[in-house]
């Protein structure tokens, strides 16, 4: 079976933000593919997010998720899968690890040490 993810269907990376624009608005989709007469579906896509993130949004859906909010931090997520007819109770899911860059201007340096003692 071959798991397809986008945006990034082999590296699994989120599009790169600068600091300080810390805005999330992305989607994640999840498909498969296997040879004739085997059938695979995806049948729900979700996220995590490692760390507390009060304003980020993850909604769940059958084929994608949504991430939409504010990050306070960098993070790290992760996607499961199972193959068709499986669980995770009876399957240990495969793990997506998706990378974050974000990338810091000097204004946001410069901001975040002279406001370091504040």
């Amino acid at each position: 079976m071959a798991v397809t993810i986008t945006p990034d269907g082999t590296t699994t990376f989120l599009t790169d933000i600068t600091r300080p624009n810390f805005t999330m608005n992305q989607t994640v989709s999840a498909s498969c593919s296997v040879t004739s007469p085997d059938v695979c579906n995806v049948t729900n896509v979700t996220a995590t997010v490692q760390g507390t993130q009060p304003d980020l949004v993850i909604t769940p859906g059958t084929t994608s998720v949504s991430i939409t909010g504010t990050l306070e931090d960098p993070f790290i997520d992760q996607f499961t899968y199972v193959e068709q007819g499986e669980s995770d109770k009876t399957q240990t899911p495969a793990t997506f690890t998706l990378e974050l860059k974000i990338y810091n201007e000097w204004e946001g340096i410069r901001s975040f040490i002279s406001n370091y003692y504040v």
